[in-house]
């Protein structure tokens, strides 16, 4: 069950009341107990007084003697008229005892007999008997309650007996149990009163909340058109006032919110439609990107190629440089040997010459000795023939040495000519790979830099796809804030 504020409010006012009203009534009614307490206690110390008053006027000190207890001469022992005298003056009842043994006493039995040779109880025996202090309090005589007083009775510095006077608890109580009543009473009078009167005000005060409630869940609703209530003079008019200032600072606020809104409205359908716009040309773009990328990579992989055949077709040249050289020095060479052989066979030529002549010779003179030179002269005319076969053998020999020399030195002046050449043609061959090299460092670093574009590229059509996103975000929640808005009324 749900309680309005109306009603809460009283019955907590009431409770809060009556939880004061209760709790200063216990304190003062425990207050009233323990002053009653106090005041019984010193009425029951002065009969014990008189009490002791009264023995000593009529014997003396107290003693023990014969086990009996004797006041002077006067022996206490079944001897009533004392404690009877007590009750006559005070009320209550009085009691003598013997050690813990009652021996003069008006307490009466449920046999309508004195209580006479009846124990103390053994708590308050030992408190007074052995620790020798009075004892005032609470006690139970007989099976019945009662407000008691107990004090020792002194022979040489020792305890012999005690001297008791009491009330029954429920006489004792009767003042008590009367303010008690008076107090409740009162207690009751106070909280109906102060539970009238604030009643009445929270009623008053519960329907100026309901109209300040009224008041809110009008603009709960959405309605801060103003409205005419009674401003209190009080802590709820403040809040009143509040509210009449916090409607026309949202009346305010929603108005140029709605303006706002329009406007917001507006601007997000035209960031919409031109993130969408920048969205697809940069799509367009990265798609224009990553084709010039692949055709980078293509033209990259040609320069490669160019660059190994470069590479290679200069690792040739350089092979034919040195070959060429070499070749050079071998016809060098060649003609170097062809020239001492030349020479040699120059000396083999002159050497068949003079042999020729020398046979010649020897034939003339073999002729002159006449049949006696004439098997010198065969050998002479041999000799002669192979002198002439040699000569003529070196003469070829020198022609074909003199044509192996021309052509020996032609082909050095052809080397000669081409090792320039093939030296140009090797080092044009590095230039070019050299060349290649670099335009493949180029159009590396160019095609890094394509990457690079078009993966910032990438990211500005993400970022473009995510503003056409947050555009149509926008324009969908300034819609909502404009149909919100529209339901407030101004």
């Amino acid at each position: 069950m749900r309680l309005s504020l109306k009603l809460k409010l009283p019955l907590m006012t009431i409770i809060i009341i009556i939880l004061s009203v209760s709790i200063t009534a216990f304190i003062s009614l425990s207050e009233v107990a323990k002053d009653a307490e106090l005041k019984g206690a010193r009425d029951l110390s002065q009969r014990i007084s008189v009490m002791r008053l009264i023995f000593n006027q009529r014997g003396g000190s107290f003693r023990l003697q014969d086990g009996k207890l004797y006041a002077g001469d006067l022996l206490i022992n079944d001897d009533t008229i004392v404690v009877d005298q007590i009750s006559s003056l005070f009320g209550g009842t009085a009691t003598v005892f013997l050690n813990n043994t009652r021996i003069s006493t008006n307490v009466i039995t449920d046999t309508g007999e004195r209580a006479t040779g009846t124990i103390l109880d053994k708590r308050i025996s030992d408190l007074v008997l052995n620790q020798k202090e009075a004892y005032y309090g609470q006690a139970q005589i007989l099976g019945e309650n009662y407000f008691t007083g107990y004090e020792p009775i002194f022979f040489n510095n020792r305890v012999i007996g005690i001297l008791y006077a009491g009330v029954k608890t429920e006489e004792y109580h009767k003042a008590y149990n009367q303010i008690k009543k008076v107090v409740i009473i009162s207690s009751i009078v106070l909280v109906f009163i102060f539970g009238l009167i604030t009643a009445l005000y929270m009623m008053r005060l519960g329907n100026a909340m309901k109209k300040t409630s009224n008041l809110a869940e009008n603009i709960a609703a959405g309605d801060l058109r103003d409205k005419d209530i009674t401003i209190r003079s009080d802590e709820l008019g403040d809040i009143q006032k509040a509210i009449q200032i916090m409607t026309s600072f949202l009346r305010q606020t929603v108005i140029t919110i709605q303006e706002s809104g329009d406007s917001v409205v507006r601007l997000s359908q035209e960031i919409d439609k031109s993130s969408q716009s920048l969205s697809e040309s940069t799509e367009e773009q990265a798609a224009n990107l990553e084709e010039t990328t692949s055709s980078l990579e293509e033209i990259s992989s040609m320069i490669d190629q160019n660059t190994e055949s470069a590479q290679q077709t200069n690792s040739i040249a350089s092979d034919n440089v040195e070959q060429a050289e070499q070749s050079g020095d071998a016809v060098s060479r060649t003609e170097n040997a062809m020239q001492t052989v030349a020479e040699k066979v120059g000396i083999i030529e002159d050497i068949a010459y003079q042999t020729n002549l020398l046979a010649l010779n020897a034939a003339i003179e073999a002729a002159r000795a006449g049949e006696h030179g004439r098997g010198f002269s065969v050998v002479a005319s041999e000799v002669r023939k192979l002198a002439e076969k040699s000569q003529n053998a070196a003469q070829e020999i020198t022609g074909l040495l003199s044509d192996s020399l021309s052509i020996s030195s032609h082909a050095k002046q052809q080397l000669a000519s081409m090792v320039p050449s093939i030296y140009k043609t090797a080092q044009l061959v590095q230039e070019i790979a050299l060349a290649s090299e670099q335009q493949n460092d180029g159009t590396k670093q160019i095609s890094l830099g394509m990457e690079q574009l078009n993966e910032i590229t990438q990211y500005n059509a993400m970022m473009s796809q995510n503003l056409a996103n947050s555009a149509s975000l926008l324009s969908e929640n300034a819609s909502k804030l404009h149909d919100m808005i529209s339901g407030f009324t101004v």
